[in-house]
């Protein structure tokens, strides 16, 4: 696995993915504008990154009715805790239209009951744009992002196939569409020009999340000196030098199978392309392998 078994751009075009994740963000921001409209005076609702997704920020967003005013706020320390970064989420949370309070830090955005499809149009950006939720399924609160039964249903798979097959359920229920898979048998990820696959291991009840994370270095003693010191900021991922390219590669036992393993697999997976390679990219790009990649 590496280089040599990454498929081309044409390979993503069989599988609809990208538009499932979108049709599934326009479903939760018509529900979320619902409830918005719905709510009693000095009643509160809660969208909140799911916690089970262990590392980074996690948003928060609290709405809460003020007569015919829905107001949203965002509290600073939700934000991502790294200085730059926190500087960059500030930065563009102002560009996105959100008003800060200078005393607290924390942001806000209101609007009147006839307009809460803006306020949840401006949650939805928020929720992707600044703390990169890759699907509405990993958030958790007030607003259910899925119709599924309250408890979760945990499966044993006994062979391959039923893995797989309880993999595609659980990715065709959130996306609300069927799930194709490329020749090799693996399911392109919606990591926009970071090409990446969820593969289901034949050998073992696994499943597998890789991409390549640098796609040509020049200087390979510094990539294998960075892959062996490095510690990544997410639990479970690693670094593999292949060839002249840099793969990652992410893996979650589902011996016992639920559906929450996909999500939290794929919300892990989706943060670490969004957060962490740009600083893998930039550190052998400046630090170990000079300026040509």
């Amino acid at each position: 696995m590496g280089a040599d078994d990454m498929r081309a751009d044409d390979m993503r075009g069989d599988v609809d993915f990208d538009t499932a994740v979108n049709e599934a963000w326009a479903r939760y921001r018509h529900l979320l504008a619902a409830l918005l409209s719905d709510l009693d005076d000095r009643q509160e609702l809660i969208v909140e990154q799911n916690l089970e997704i262990p590392e980074g920020s996690h948003g928060v967003l609290s709405f809460s009715a003020d007569d015919d005013r829905i107001v949203c706020t965002i509290v600073e320390g939700d934000l991502h805790p790294h200085p730059d970064v926190l500087r960059e989420n500030i930065a563009d949370l102002e560009l996105l239209g959100w008003d800060r309070d200078d005393g607290d830090g924390s942001f806000t955005s209101a609007a009147d009951r006839a307009q809460v499809d803006a306020l949840a149009a401006l949650a939805t950006t928020t929720l992707i744009e600044i703390w990169g939720v890759g699907h509405p399924a990993f958030l958790t609160g007030d607003v259910p992002a899925r119709r599924e039964p309250a408890l979760e249903v945990i499966a044993l798979p006994a062979r391959h196939s039923d893995l797989r097959a309880m993999v595609l359920e659980a990715l065709e229920s959130m996306s609300g569409h069927p799930v194709l898979v490329d020749d090799d048998g693996d399911i392109p990820l919606p990591t926009g020009e970071v090409k990446s696959w969820l593969r289901i291991l034949p050998a073992r009840p696994t499943l597998e999340f890789f991409g390549t994370v640098v796609d040509h270095v020049t200087d390979l003693p510094a990539a294998y000196r960075f892959v062996a010191t490095e510690t990544l900021p997410y639990t479970g991922i690693k670094l593999v030098v292949h060839d002249t390219c840099i793969v990652a590669v992410l893996t979650v036992e589902a011996t016992a199978f639920s559906r929450h393993n996909v999500a939290a697999g794929i919300g892990q997976w989706l943060q670490f392309v969004e957060e962490v390679r740009p600083e893998i990219v930039a550190a052998l790009t400046h630090d170990a392998c000079g300026p040509d990649l």
